[in-house]
């Protein structure tokens, strides 16, 4: 099983397109390689980012926004994700934003992918944690 966790190894291209393209049930933790992404789309929070703020693992929201930065091979890179809270338990009221609108910032981790041949590869990326809903 190679292993890139931890190194500065790289992917090639062919194994990072299998990557972005594979449904989330290849991977150990059940994220999508990439997120595409369009205003109102339903989303689930993946991860306790914020219980005061009701960011929390399963919260359901839409996508109200993003930020974005232009990746190493001139890709789109999510930076920061602006999610419209589905019927929060409270209130949310962030400085600057609109009502139960939260930003959930992509973090590292490190996930398991199956490839097609039936290999498990470790990577480490970063992501905003969350499924398309």
């Amino acid at each position: 099983m190679p292993e890139f966790e931890g190194r500065m190894n790289q992917i090639g291209q062919k194994c990072q397109n299998i990557i972005w393209n594979a449904p989330p049930s290849t991977t150990n933790n059940h994220l999508p390689g990439k997120l595409s992404l369009c205003i109102g789309l339903p989303i689930i929070i993946k991860h306790n980012h914020a219980t005061e703020l009701c960011i929390t693992n399963g919260q359901e929201g839409t996508v109200h926004g993003w930020q974005e930065t232009t990746g190493p091979d001139g890709q789109r890179v999510l930076d920061t994700l602006f999610i419209k809270l589905t019927n929060p338990p409270h209130r949310v009221q962030i400085p600057g934003l609109p009502e139960n609108i939260v930003p959930l910032s992509r973090s590292s981790q490190t996930t398991q992918c199956m490839l097609p041949n039936d290999t498990t590869i470790t990577v480490k990326h970063e992501q905003v944690m969350i499924l398309p809903n």
